[in-house]
């Protein structure tokens, strides 16, 4: 039997609290921008997370210092990196 579901092995990067919302009750699995800064820190595929996560802020990125402490603490960095 044909199935029309499309099935696909990606989660969107998705940081907007409405459109998280919507993701849960459709059962989608998301990843938020920093959670993808710092898999990209483990992978070495970046040096360090504190720019990035300055950068973004000084971009427009709505972060709070609690999220910015507690990355770079996940990636065993601090606040003056």
């Amino acid at each position: 039997m044909k199935s029309d579901k499309l099935v696909v092995n990606a989660s969107p990067i998705i940081d907007d609290k409405a459109a998280k919302k919507c993701a849960e009750v459709f059962n989608i699995s998301i990843t938020g921008t920093i959670a993808i800064i710092i898999k990209a820190r483990k992978k070495g595929l970046a040096s360090k997370v504190a720019p990035l996560l300055f950068a973004l802020r000084s971009n427009g990125f709505r972060v709070s210092d609690n999220i910015i402490t507690a990355a770079l603490q996940i990636v065993g960095e601090d606040n003056r990196s």
